[in-house]
């Protein structure tokens, strides 16, 4: 068998960041069980009224797991950011979990890094990202430092980029040539003693014109 030295050092690179993460230090410290789960009922409790669900470095459970969908599920109308890095995840618990975050109607911000998941977990997401009707929001994925989640593939960016351009419309670059103009037109014919210059705020027009 051939060496690859590609191979070897993107393994300890691997090594190397999962030492460093939150919850290689758990274990180390031996955190007790009991401990995470007030915790997480903790982080659950406290982000009721907020828009975000933060609950990385905590060891979960499927347990757990069945809590949090049950939050979602309740819950989750006005979360815009759902943060579940060092986890511990597997693909078993997203499994479970994705037909609770697809459904939430405002999440723009996914956080599965530094857990446990592969690329079975990454054909899922991508393949229920080709439906539009879920992840209606979602606008960035990391699942970065997983088990062998080495680059996101293409069909997932472009679904991320399709949601994306039905919430912001940018200008074309004609738009915003034509945006220009109309300023600079705006700036040449003004004068100081001109009356509709008087009446009309310098920058009413050119905002006018930069709306479509």
């Amino acid at each position: 068998q051939e060496y690859d030295p590609w191979k070897s050092s993107d393994r300890i690179c691997r090594q190397l960041i999962y030492h460093l993460t939150p919850h290689s230090k758990w274990h180390r410290h031996g955190m007790p069980r009991r401990k995470s789960q007030v915790c997480l009922k903790t982080s659950l409790q406290k982000k009721v009224s907020q828009d975000s669900m933060d609950l990385s470095g905590i060891p979960l459970t499927m347990r757990d797991v069945h809590r949090m969908a049950y939050y979602l599920q309740n819950n989750g109308d006005r979360l815009t950011s759902v943060d579940l890095s060092f986890t511990e995840l597997n693909d078993d618990m997203v499994r479970l979990l994705l037909p609770f975050l697809w459904a939430l109607p405002k999440l723009t911000h996914l956080s599965l890094n530094g857990n446990r998941l592969t690329r079975a977990t990454m054909k899922e997401l991508t393949d229920t990202m080709k439906d539009m009707s879920k992840f209606p929001c979602l606008a960035w994925v990391d699942l970065g430092n997983n088990v062998d989640v080495s680059s996101m593939p293409q069909p997932l960016l472009v679904g991320l980029r399709k949601r994306l351009s039905q919430q912001t419309t940018l200008p074309t670059i004609y738009e915003a040539l034509d945006c220009d103009s109309e300023i600079a037109g705006g700036h040449e014919g003004s004068q100081p003693g001109d009356e509709a210059a008087g009446s009309t705020p310098p920058r009413a027009f050119s905002q006018q014109g930069c709306e479509r």
